[in-house]
Parts: structure tokens; C-alpha cells; sequence
């Protein structure tokens, strides 16, 4: 263990920060992914049930 805390925490508050904001990119993308997937399906089903009835 380093006697010395001030050297190593902020490279690994650095690494923390890189791994928290890449982690929240990702599921920032994924959701949006999701989202539009859900939108296009919901689109369209009322479109065909609309081609259906008419």
C-alpha cells in the first residue's frame, strides 16, 4: 500500500471519471436505440392496422 494517497487518487479519480462517462454514453446510446426501435414499431403497426382497414 502506498504511504502516499495524493499521487495515485487522481489518476484513479481520472480513470474512475473515464469509465463512469464512457458507461454513461453507452447506455445513453442503447436507450436511444431502444427508443426509436419501440417508435418505429409502434408507427408501423398503426399503419398496417390503418392499410388493413381501409
Amino acid at each position: 500500500m502506498p504511504l502516499n494517497w495524493e499521487a495515485i487518487q487522481p489518476d484513479m479519480a481520472r480513470f474512475l471519471y473515464a469509465v463512469y462517462t464512457l458507461l454513461a454514453f453507452a447506455i445513453t446510446v442503447f436507450l436511444v436505440i431502444h427508443i426509436m426501435g419501440e417508435l418505429i414499431r409502434q408507427v408501423s403497426k398503426r399503419n398496417d392496422d390503418l392499410w388493413r382497414a381501409q
